[in-house]
């Protein structure tokens, strides 16, 4: 499976992003057609002739009162080709407010003089999301969006290459026998209400996820979490397991203030995560319309972030996140293109040609980090209603070999995958509980 996802470039309308990427080019103010780039000052001449029908059309555009479809028609009619037409429309999008002459310098609608490449502040970024919008709170819900890491931290994540990086915690360390995790919780993190967050309230919320989250026993092999100080949070396992940290970086370990989760009713509450939430996240809950959009604002009080691999570890730039439902596929390319919206998850895979000969729209593609599980439909209790069958069925199954032609490159046929499923969960290829952790230790 692979997922697309589909960015404007800074030169796209309505990100209220500087154009970093255009400097040196030669800036036009005041008017002809508004604060527009051009790439050389003799296409901007071309376009003179034409002034007096195109300056309502560009004005127009860049007061956001038509779409990119609607100001290339309405340029078309008034004489533009298409190619001077796109040219156009982009040299002239509505969020250049482009005041300075000096090349490596622009100076954008919020004020700020930046070197080029260097971030301004401000802007709505608008991204069209493939699926309805789940509530925000990571206790109840039964789907993560996007917005979820906007609004709340995890203790741990991963960074781009995989590897396991820190964010509410951090440091931590493992025990020698794998019964137990220590996680150090730095001073000074915060909820967006003002509450303090440490390793008590941390413990409190992950008792309340095993107890309440239907996910929970992704992460069964947990014992206990225990705060044995303020700044130290331990994980205790019932039995060493390899894959303790991985469910605690997803959006369903977010880490929530439970002191408002249960003040707004806990498990039964209508208004947490639908009309307010309290994370630590750099953004803050604003609206959540169920098969419309959500929207996150800044939280301009955010006291930094400890993950490495961010560049800005302070407030963020944007002021806010406004993710679109487009459910429809093929309406998610015809949006961008409109320019409606600024990125999109997912386009049609009929689209993706024509958005990548796009020159104003970059396509990223890369793998979608996916888990896939076989079960048996117990639909149909002819086949798989006996548990006699269903276990004879398991016991069948080659795991290595399946492994073996998932990745051979990976796989060393050692038996490690099996065995690294905790004792009592199945029995594998003959391995006894005995066998299994000691294969876990070999490993």
């Amino acid at each position: 499976m692979c997922l697309l996802k589909l960015g404007i470039k800074i030169t796209g309308s309505g990100t209220g992003l500087p154009k970093s990427h255009r400097i040196g080019y030669v800036t036009v103010t005041p008017p002809p057609f508004g604060p527009c780039l051009f790439d050389s000052e003799e296409t901007m001449t071309d376009f003179r002739s034409l002034e007096p029908e195109l300056r309502p059309i560009v004005q127009a555009y860049q007061s956001k009162q038509l779409t990119r479809r609607d100001f290339m028609k309405k340029a078309l009619a008034a004489g533009l080709s298409v190619s001077a037409a796109a040219s156009l429309l982009a040299a002239c999008a509505p969020t250049t407010a482009t005041t300075t002459t000096e090349a490596g310098i622009t100076t954008t609608a919020g004020g700020s003089t930046t070197a080029a490449g260097s971030p301004v502040a401000g802007g709505t970024l608008r991204e069209g999301y493939n699926r309805d919008v789940s509530k925000h709170d990571p206790l109840t819900t039964n789907w993560y969006d996007p917005a979820f890491f906007a609004i709340y931290e995890t203790i741990l994540t991963d960074d781009p290459d995989g590897k396991t990086a820190a964010q509410i915690a951090d440091t931590y360390s493992a025990s020698a026998d794998g019964l137990s995790y220590t996680f150090n919780i730095p001073s000074g993190t915060k909820f967006h209400s003002g509450a303090e967050l440490d390793a008590n309230t941390m413990a409190e919320f992950y008792k309340t996820l095993q107890a309440t989250s239907f996910i929970a026993g992704l992460a069964s092999p947990v014992d206990t979490y225990e705060a044995p100080d303020p700044n130290t949070l331990l994980i205790k396992m019932k039995n060493p397991w390899i894959g303790v940290l991985g469910p605690h970086k997803t959006g369903y370990w977010a880490i929530v203030n439970v002191q408002a989760w249960n003040d707004a009713g806990g498990a039964e509450s209508t208004t947490y995560g639908t009309e307010f939430a309290d994370g630590t996240g750099p953004f803050t809950h604003e609206e959540w319309v169920p098969g419309s959009h959500v929207l996150v604002n800044k939280w301009a009080e955010y006291p930094g972030s400890r993950t490495p691999f961010f560049e800005n570890k302070g407030p963020a730039y944007l002021d806010a996140i406004r993710w679109t439902v487009i459910t429809e596929q093929a309406q998610r390319a015809t949006q961008l293109e409109n320019g409606d919206i600024d990125t999109v998850i997912g386009p049609a895979h009929t689209d993706v040609a024509r958005l990548e000969s796009n020159p104003d729209l970059t396509v990223y593609k890369f793998p979608e980090w996916s888990g896939f599980m076989l079960s048996m439909n117990h639909d149909y209790p002819e086949f798989f209603g006996d548990k006699e069958t269903r276990q004879g069925l398991s016991h069948a199954l080659d795991r290595e070999a399946m492994v073996a032609v998932v990745n051979e490159v990976l796989c060393k046929t050692c038996g490690a995958c099996a065995a690294a499923c905790y004792p009592g969960a199945i029995d594998v290829q003959g391995f006894s509980n005995e066998q299994m952790l000691a294969a876990i230790e070999a490993v």
